[in-house]
């Protein structure tokens, strides 16, 4: 089975030297050991870091640098043939994307340099109100007060530059990611996105009730749109207090089925973002989370959710 990872946060987690072989969630080696064919790498950086831009081009540099020192296990990608050719060639394919919109600075032709860069998807927001729109989870309120702010939504839609970005990603062929995103944004990219949209790490709200999961009406909308979702296993967004993470992932992955189909699954770890609880600590884990999903569903589910409802999106939003 193949495995495509919608997002982790490795690359600004982890030092550099820590990517092929190193103890974080994820690295090269992990990653070709556990079977992976696409992992989705964030540039992730909280929108009071600096200069967003030039973070992200130091970033991009390292990665193309890794990739080069490590073409033996891996292959930066920007198209569904380049990854189909490296997954035939035995290597993991790593598709470059964006945790927050800010990185732009408000300004469309640095989202077409983004683009040139090889980024091919991009959450609108994380968790600061940028110049495109507004988080549900507040990072400023989730540590004055964690418990009301992972419940807190937000109404307000995405800004007039906001709907004109979502408008450009969707002519460059870059794929709009709604997770973080306010409950007024997600319906804002409904409204104005022409193309398939993702939220590529946020589960059910109906299983576990924090504002960074989607509601019923928005996985049916999400479905109806021809996107996916991917399960996060961040333990805050899998369950509110203990519980098996296993379990909990079932019940999201059950819940989203019925009540969005098969072809909204996908997968999204969160991984080097998240802290890591046993059974679910990092990528070598994941076939053992396929394996347990395939003891209560069909194959082809599992199969879907772990790699081809991902690649469909790809192939027709980035091509």
């Amino acid at each position: 089975m193949k495995i495509a990872d919608l997002h982790c946060d490795t690359i600004t987690a982890l030092d550099p030297k820590e990517w092929r072989n190193g103890a974080g969630q994820i690295s090269w080696q992990k990653l070709k050991d556990a079977g992976y064919g696409l992992q989705c790498v964030a540039v992730f950086q909280p929108y009071d870091r600096g200069n967003l831009y030039a973070n992200f081009l130091s970033y991009a540099h390292s990665l193309d640098e890794s990739v080069c020192q490590n073409s033996d296990l891996v292959a930066k990608v920007t198209t569904v043939e380049e990854i189909e050719q490296t997954v035939k060639a035995g290597k993991v394919a790593l598709l470059l994307t964006i945790e927050e919109g800010g990185t732009m600075e408000g300004d469309l032709d640095k989202l077409r340099s983004l683009y040139d860069h090889g980024v091919r998807m991009m959450t609108l927001t994380w968790n600061f109100a940028n110049e495109l729109g507004y988080p549900n989870l507040d990072y400023r309120s989730y540590h004055a007060d964690r418990l009301a702010s992972l419940t807190h939504t937000d109404e307000r839609g995405l800004t007039p530059l906001g709907i004109e970005t979502v408008k450009e990603m969707n002519r460059l062929g870059m794929v709009v990611d709604v997770s973080h995103l306010s409950d007024g944004g997600f319906w804002d990219v409904v409204r104005h996105s022409d193309a398939p949209f993702v939220a590529s790490h946020s589960n059910a709200r109906s299983v576990c009730e924090v504002a960074r999961n989607l509601t019923d009406p928005m996985l049916k909308a999400l479905a109806d749109r021809g996107g996916v979702t991917g399960l996060n296993l961040c333990p805050d967004f899998l369950r509110r207090g203990e519980g098996d993470l296993l379990e909990y992932s079932l019940n999201h992955v059950k819940h989203i089925l019925d009540v969005a189909g098969e072809d909204v699954l996908a997968l999204g770890t969160d991984y080097d973002g998240i802290r890591p609880l046993p059974p679910l600590t990092g990528c070598e884990t994941t076939p053992y989370l396929a394996e347990y999903l395939s003891r209560y569903l069909p194959a082809r589910v599992v199969d879907k959710m772990m790699w081809s409802n991902a690649l469909r999106v790809l192939t027709e939003v980035v091509g």
